[in-house]
């Protein structure tokens, strides 16, 4: 119970929610990107969260947490790349207008990695200049998960 206010406001009692602490939003580094990115879709997302997932459970998680996690595909304001909620993440369309890289099929520690979720490749390759989905999946899992 708590009194705000004047010493005359009414007493107020009862039993308040907790509001949770906010999870961090994942940005990208070099702010909004220049657009003209292509939207992830479902079917390029599902085989990079078996991977994430894959890791996790070799990390020793509960499976049953990892399932219990919503992944979907929003639109997020300004660099946000993505949002994660306790049940609930929340992936960039477009990456903040830089594009994602998709690719399920390398190494989880690939060379793709760098910091921030951008990829580390040269230009000219897939990777170049886009976010690493892994990375951020990654990254967001653990958050929800504090």
């Amino acid at each position: 119970m708590f009194l705000y206010g004047l010493t005359s406001d009414q007493f107020v009692g009862g039993d308040w929610n907790v509001t949770p602490p906010l999870l961090p939003a994942q940005y990208a580094a070099g702010g909004r990107g220049p657009g003209g990115a292509p939207a992830l879709t479902d079917a390029e997302l599902a085989p990079v969260l078996r991977q994430a997932v894959a890791g996790w459970g070799a990390r020793g998680a509960n499976a049953a947490q990892l399932s219990s996690v919503k992944v979907q595909i929003g639109h997020l304001d300004g660099a946000l790349v993505g949002w994660t909620a306790a049940d609930q993440i929340t992936l960039d369309a477009d990456a903040a207008g830089w594009g994602w890289y998709v690719d399920a099929t390398r190494p989880e520690r690939g060379v793709h990695v760098a910091g921030r979720g951008r990829s580390a490749r040269a230009g000219g390759s897939a990777a170049a200049g886009k976010m690493d989905l892994l990375t951020v999946s990654n990254t967001s899992w653990a958050t929800s998960w504090g």
